[in-house]
């Protein structure tokens, strides 16, 4: 809601997790009419790290909570038979036969101490360190500002713009 109710941003804001096969990984999507692709990266990155002073201060009781509705999410019986046959498929790539990861999952999340989680949310989603796939795509009416793109981004994004063109016109 910050980004997009409070700060006006974009219309298309949202943050999900976006697993492939045994890797865990989020994206954080925001479409803007009214700020470039480095601005909108930088106002994501001002929230992510807005919001640690907020965990700093969560209580074990809160955090406790939180974890009692994400397993409640999670062991969420499916209401169509697409998206059960869908979680079946997901455990057949991922070779669990046993079919047993979201009882996995639940037992992890229940696992997890605020602590650990504080230490994954710096590494992870606050630290200079942290391993990010940023792509950036720069409507018509927003110019790509190449001046403050560092140089290996430019010359990547350069070749990708030569050899689809096509795509772009």
């Amino acid at each position: 809601d910050v980004l997009r109710t409070e700060k006006k941003l974009g219309y298309v804001v949202f943050a999900n997790d976006y697993p492939v096969l045994d890797s865990a990984a989020m994206v954080f999507i925001v479409q803007s009419p009214v700020a470039g692709a480095l601005s909108l990266q930088g106002e994501v990155d001002a929230f992510l790290a807005g919001y640690e002073p907020q965990l700093a201060k969560m209580s074990d009781a809160e955090f406790a909570q939180h974890k009692k509705a994400l397993i409640a999410q999670v062991m969420e019986a499916e209401r169509q038979l697409s998206e059960r046959s869908s979680r079946f498929w997901n455990e057949i790539d991922r070779d669990n036969f046993a079919f047993d990861s979201r009882d996995e999952l639940t037992r992890a999340i229940s696992g997890l101490s605020l602590v650990a989680f504080q230490d994954f949310y710096q590494q992870v989603l606050v630290s200079k360190d942290r391993r990010v796939i940023t792509t950036r795509v720069h409507g018509r009416s927003t110019p790509t500002p190449t001046a403050t793109i560092p140089a290996h981004e430019q010359a990547v994004s350069a070749a990708w713009a030569r050899s689809n063109r096509n795509l772009m016109d």
